[in-house]
């Protein structure tokens, strides 16, 4: 068996089927994403981008036998249990403490 150098032009995914293939993946994934919850793509494409990044090393593949690129890498599967919904509810701090003795409330719910 013999191993050929083929060489390409370094930075042109064009070249590399794979890596050109998964960034469209990735690139439909995030827009499926902001598209779902109604963002705009000018904000928070490089969010979403990074999240379905993050998605995809955390989801088995059938070349590696089913298993996730992180249990690869690591050695013990991924925590599934801090996942959650892409621009789920989050609390924004709005006061100090001293306010909270006034009545006031120091939490807010941000859509």
């Amino acid at each position: 068996m013999k191993i050929f150098r083929h060489l390409t032009v370094r930075k042109i995914p064009q070249q590399n089927g794979v890596a050109e293939h998964m960034n469209r993946t990735l690139l439909e994934r995030a827009r499926c994403m902001l598209s779902n919850v109604g963002l705009s793509r000018e904000f928070f494409l490089a969010e979403a981008f990074s999240t379905a990044y993050y998605l995809v090393n955390r989801s088995p593949h059938s070349s590696l036998e089913f298993k996730t690129p992180e249990e690869v890498w690591s050695g013990s599967p991924p925590n599934y249990s801090d996942w959650k919904i892409f621009l789920c509810p989050f609390y924004l701090v709005t006061g100090v403490q001293e306010e909270a003795s006034k009545g006031k409330a120091l939490l807010s719910v941000c859509p």
